[in-house]
């Protein structure tokens, strides 16, 4: 699970984000890492993540309904690295996704480069997020859809609601300063299957 720092963490690269995930998933007795990705997320790259998490969900006999929560939840939060990420001019480093099994269900992992502004605003609507019932999650869901459809704007934060009100659980996330003057955001979301 992601502890929230309140300073910053230096890391010298996302390479290093990336290892410190993987490691950490390792080191837990029960869980196994499924699927890890770094490097320069596509759009084809997506779906077909998306649809090897969804394959593997059946193939373990996860019910239908929690394969296609979780298939959603990975889908948006991937595509989420890719509209909202930074990049940069050699492509490389651009994001991270890591999905696994855990204990009690499964976890899924995002990571992408975002500009320092950015950092309060995602920190605030997260926390504003993590505090809702689900009751309101739908109510929220039901808003941001309508505000979407009339203005013809982009869902203003739609993936990251919809994950939240899918998994049922609060979305842990950090943030690492990198050495180019971009920060880092690495967020998680857990799917209990009890």
């Amino acid at each position: 699970m992601l502890t929230k720092v309140s300073a910053l963490e230096f890391k010298k690269d996302i390479r290093s984000i990336y290892l410190d995930i993987l490691d950490e998933f390792n080191d837990r007795e029960h869980d196994e890492l499924v699927l890890t990705f770094y490097g320069d997320l596509t759009a084809p790259l997506i779906e077909g993540f998306a649809n090897s998490i969804y394959d593997y969900l059946l193939d373990h006999e996860a019910p239908l309904e929690n394969a296609k929560k979780i298939y959603s939840i990975a889908f948006e939060g991937m595509q989420n690295t890719i509209l909202h990420g930074v990049v940069e001019s050699n492509f490389k480093d651009q994001a991270i996704f890591c999905f696994g099994r855990t204990s009690n269900g499964f976890q899924l992992i995002f990571g992408n480069k975002i500009q320092p502004v950015e950092k309060d605003k995602l920190e605030n609507y997260l926390t504003s997020l993590n505090q809702l019932d689900q009751a309101k999650l739908e109510e929220k869901y039901r808003e941001t859809i309508h505000k979407a459809y009339v203005s013809e704007q982009s869902g203003g934060g739609l993936g990251l609601l919809l994950m939240r009100l899918k998994s049922k659980s609060k979305i842990d996330y950090q943030f690492f300063e990198l050495p180019n003057q971009l920060l880092f955001f690495q967020f998680q979301v857990d799917f209990s299957l009890q």
